[in-house]
């Protein structure tokens, strides 16, 4: 009678061990998936993810969320399962790292600067007086119609190099409008 208590407290002992293995490998998938969503968020809020991007590589997220809930619905990790897993997230890390630190989203991040810079140069133009108001409308219309023309070309995820040089040369004859605009001195007539 005692062997068979001391084997069912071994047999208890031991599942409980097994189980606790099992969630200790569960919460370092989590913490896992955790960071990589935190890396993608990270990515949409500094503009060096398009949303194609983005779209992606949650997508992959999600379905590595969905595969480690089923694998986890029968209670343990099989070796199978842990080395898909590994695969799945290790794949997605460096997909957020490429895609991160691709030519693309630093292309939105910069055109996104210079507008905000044109936008304050003519604000601070009209404050200051150094505009007219009809010369703040013709370089706010320009402005407007760059940043319509920005978000219609990256409507698809990316920028193509056509469209950057385009984007490029708007941005630079408008900023050249608003030095001229903003410096023009009066000359004398006689």
């Amino acid at each position: 009678m005692r062997r068979i208590w001391l084997l069912a407290l071994f047999f208890g002992a031991f599942c409980l061990l097994g189980s606790g293995i099992a969630l200790a490998q569960y919460n370092d998938y989590q913490k896992k998936i955790m960071d990589q969503q935190r890396r993608i968020d990270q990515g949409i809020a500094s503009g060096r993810l398009t949303r194609g991007e983005a779209n992606l590589l949650q997508d992959n997220l999600n379905v590595i969320k969905m595969k480690l809930s089923r694998y986890k619905a029968d209670g343990r990790l099989g070796a199978r399962e842990r080395t898909e897993l590994d695969s799945l997230l290790d794949r997605n890390s460096a997909m957020i790292y490429k895609e991160k630190h691709d030519i693309s989203g630093f292309y939105d991040s910069e055109f996104q600067k210079r507008i905000e810079d044109q936008q304050r140069k003519i604000d601070q133009g009209i404050m200051s007086g150094s505009l007219t108001r009809s010369e703040a409308d013709t370089l706010q219309d320009n402005l407007n119609w760059i940043k319509m023309r920005f978000s219609k070309l990256r409507s698809d995820g990316m920028l193509n190099f056509q469209e950057r040089e385009r984007l490029d040369r708007m941005l630079d004859q408008n900023n050249a409008m608003i030095y001229k605009n903003k410096h023009n001195l009066p000359r004398r007539i006689y």
